[in-house]
């Protein structure tokens, strides 16, 4: 299907592929809907809660798909019948949700509100990293550090490689020891 923006002059703004939706919308083909492998049952009711304002949800976290990114979701209210009220995803990069206050996840546009879904590589063979609209770049597999401020400011989310290998540690010596008598009585 071919995506298009029709602009309140009349032009029309073709789009490259189709947006990415966290529900699947009733009037749209299959496969616009981010859920390939998700949970199934009350998926919607799930999306729905933990995006709602008064949730209050700042992150949600997934993982073991391989991808590295930073999601959120908005409802658009223009953008023709394709996109309007339904729930759209966004991809973010890291610099951008950086120090965004509740209930943004992002001064962009798309991050008004949250939560932001942060998901992560595996911890192997190999995963790619998606910062936004646009083509992917391999990634390295590895982990995710995020750190919120008390008021629940996203100070940071980062996607880190694996932690290096711990080589093992030559046992230690076994420490001197010295025994004492007890005094007579005790």
């Amino acid at each position: 299907m071919n995506y298009a923006t029709k602009n309140p002059d009349g032009t029309i703004e073709k789009w490259n592929g189709h947006p990415l939706f966290a529900l699947q919308p009733r009037d749209a083909d299959a496969g616009v809907a981010a859920d390939y492998g998700s949970f199934e049952q009350a998926r919607d009711v799930f999306l729905e809660r933990v995006t709602a304002d008064a949730a209050g949800i700042r992150l949600v976290f997934s993982g073991h798909i391989h991808r590295a990114c930073l999601l959120t979701i908005n409802v658009p209210t223009t953008g023709g019948k394709l996109v309007e009220g339904h729930m759209r995803l966004h991809g973010l990069t890291e610099q951008l949700v950086r120090g965004a206050k509740p209930p943004r996840v992002s001064p962009a546009p798309q991050g008004a509100h949250g939560p932001l879904f942060v998901i992560g590589t595996s911890l192997g063979p190999i995963g790619h990293y998606y910062p936004t609209d646009g083509p992917d770049v391999t990634a390295a597999p590895g982990y995710i550090v995020a750190e919120l401020a008390n008021d629940g400011t996203i100070r940071r989310v980062d996607f880190k490689p694996p932690m290096p290998r711990v080589l093992p540690v030559a046992a230690p010596k076994p420490a001197t020891t010295h025994e004492m008598s007890a005094p007579a009585g005790w």
